[in-house]
């Protein structure tokens, strides 16, 4: 992750932007209220805890976190991206599109 990005302080931003109340929030993502102040303080986070949040705020945390490293494209060049989810068979029907994405090196 950059180190300059504090996930906590991300998350919250991003649910101020959102309609979700505190507890709305905290019920989608099936956690207490209190444990979502807690994790306003955090600097880090489980990542299948973020994949939950990043679906109820519908912001890619993970793309943002890893986004302008020191790597950069030259103009012109294109860049390949691998988009994965994992799901139960018997959900696929109802499964939506793209919910992450991660940059290939290639």
């Amino acid at each position: 992750m950059k180190k300059d990005v504090h996930i906590g302080k991300l998350i919250k931003l991003k649910l101020s932007e959102s309609n979700l109340s505190i507890a709305d929030f905290a019920e989608a993502i099936h956690k207490t209220r209190t444990t979502v102040y807690d994790i306003f303080n955090r600097k880090s986070i489980d990542i299948d805890l973020l994949v939950t949040i990043s679906e109820v705020l519908q912001f890619d945390f993970i793309s943002y976190a890893y986004s302008n490293r020191s790597e950069t494209s030259s103009p012109g060049t294109s860049n390949s991206y691998l988009i994965v989810k994992v799901v139960k068979e018997c959900e696929l029907e109802k499964e939506e599109p793209i919910l992450f994405r991660c940059k290939l090196k290639t």
